[in-house]
């Protein structure tokens, strides 16, 4: 009988190294995404902007700059998650820093689907 040893900490770790970078590609997708909405004049940002077209239910796509230690948001932006995610929106997370030109936070407008 042959037994055949793994690397499990190998395993994990290229599989953790695999996430990342899959999720660094989103983030830059979603952040591009949202840039070129601005260009087009297709989203709002900052939060004051932000928070009057979510409660105008026009919001499809909120990218929220994510706390450098957890999901958890101010009251304000919190209150345009629950407003988008009421409309039918999506709602994505991106790393701390990724929107600071911005105010940390992007809606890409339009009626949800």
């Amino acid at each position: 009988m042959t037994m055949t040893t793994v690397n499990l900490t190998s395993t994990t770790s290229t599989a953790t190294t695999i996430a990342g970078t899959e999720r660094r590609a989103r983030e830059s997708a979603l952040i591009a995404h949202l840039a070129d909405m601005v260009h087009v004049g297709s989203a709002e940002v900052g939060i004051d902007e932000v928070l009057a077209s979510a409660r105008r239910g026009n919001g499809r796509l909120l990218v929220v700059q994510a706390d450098s230690s957890s999901h958890d948001v101010e009251h304000p932006v919190q209150e345009v998650i629950d407003l988008v995610e009421a409309s039918g929106g999506a709602v994505e997370f991106v790393a701390a820093g990724s929107l600071v030109d911005i105010g940390g936070i992007g809606l890409v407008i339009g009626r949800s689907t």
